[in-house]
């Protein structure tokens, strides 16, 4: 019974890791490959935004199709969208070299299916009751082993191997979530107890504490995104380059796991809420750091705030809106949230690319910090009440 308790946290682990491998393919190195087809930082901020804005569009839909059949309904969607990715990135491959508009299009159907995809993956943990923090774990080392990885092979390979590499990791994950037990999205779910305190009207105004938490953490993704968008330009100005683009991604995803292995033992001592609040705080100094750091030892250095901005509020923010939203509404809670991190995204790549362009990359990172600060402060607003059950 042990064993067949632990093979779907194994399961849900492969699922985790396998998309984390593909964001670092396809986020972490989006601003190396569009800029060697020839696009500028603009145009490179133009194709993240448009995948955010198209995003941020289809994910409340993509909940709403999911919840129509509570028994396939959530499967049924993630492999739809699974497969539109693996046609798109087929058509970055074929587009190589060739012409940047289609490669740009072709990305930006990569970008906004993969963002679409997160909040819905998260929900496959919510919703067959296996445990976040630990798979999402495996997730970063997915993603610190294949970002290492590639930023020792892309200077040697030629970026040609990112769309090979997208179509790879994307049908394996296909088959790894085909396989994946079923749950039920939606009445049958319920728990005991929860159908009376489900409201009715426009999600957001059912649970406004809530709406008020994702209006601050599209602050924290503003500075995030930012960050990582334009990575590559923030290390050339600390003296590095693509590898050391690579070491640092990889060095900020190592760090993660401590918080994620450790989030269970952690949230006993110290509330969801409260933990929330951190998180938002961190991801202001991280942006200031980043800002400051004067070479690229002190950036490597300044990674290790990635555990308690990044790293908690991956995984607290998956816990809060399990205590904030009964469990019926758990795929719109997630994709809610995840809008949060789309429209954060959006803003960040876009405005971070103007203002790069326009002024320089310090000015960027100023700007992200300020963004970020804003958004920690909403949050700490937002959730400053029940502090005595924290």
């Amino acid at each position: 019974m042990e064993t067949a308790a632990r093979k779907p946290v194994l399961h849900y682990s492969a699922i985790q890791c396998f998309y984390w491998i593909n964001f670092a393919i396809v986020s972490g190195n989006a601003s190396v490959y569009l800029k060697s087809q020839g696009l500028n930082e603009v145009w490179i901020g133009t194709v993240l935004a448009l995948a955010g804005i198209i995003s941020a569009i289809l994910q409340p839909v993509m909940a709403s199709v999911a919840q129509r059949d509570r028994r396939n309904g959530l499967h049924r969607t993630i492999l739809l969208m699974l497969a539109g990715f693996v046609v798109s990135a087929a058509a970055v491959l074929l587009f190589f070299g060739r012409d940047m508009t289609p490669t740009a299009v072709a990305w930006c159907l990569c970008m906004l299916l993969m963002q679409s995809m997160q909040p819905l993956i998260n929900t496959l943990a919510v919703l067959t009751d296996v445990p976040f923090s630990a798979p999402r774990a495996a997730g970063s080392i997915g993603y610190a082993v294949m970002i290492f990885a590639l930023g020792q092979l892309v200077p040697r390979t030629g970026t040609r191997i990112l769309p090979i590499g997208m179509i790879a990791t994307y049908l394996a994950l296909m088959l790894i979530v085909f396989t994946y037990p079923r749950p039920d999205t939606g009445a049958d779910v319920r728990k005991p107890g929860r159908q009376a305190e489900r409201k009715r009207g426009p999600f957001l105004l059912r649970y406004p504490e809530l709406g008020l938490v994702i209006a601050g953490a599209v602050g924290w993704y503003f500075s995030h995104m930012a960050i990582n968008a334009f990575a590559f330009q923030i290390i050339q100005t600390k003296g590095g380059g693509e590898p050391e683009m690579g070491i640092a991604a990889a060095v900020a995803a190592i760090l993660e796991l401590p918080v994620m292995f450790g989030f269970t033992r952690l949230n006993r001592r110290i509330s969801t809420r409260n933990l929330m609040r951190i998180s938002g705080v961190f991801f202001s100094l991280k942006s200031l750091c980043t800002l400051l750091s004067p070479n690229i030892f002190c950036y490597y250095l300044t990674q290790v705030l990635q555990m308690p901005a990044f790293a908690l509020a991956t995984v607290a923010s998956v816990q809060y809106i399990r205590e904030t939203v009964p469990v019926e509404d758990a795929v719109k809670g997630q994709s809610c949230f995840g809008m949060a991190v789309t429209v954060g995204s959006v803003l960040g790549s876009q405005l971070g690319g103007v203002i790069m362009n326009a002024r320089s990359v310090d000015a960027m990172l100023l700007t992200a910090t300020l963004v970020s600060a804003a958004g920690a402060g909403i949050v700490i607003w937002a959730l400053r009440r029940k502090l005595e059950k924290a």
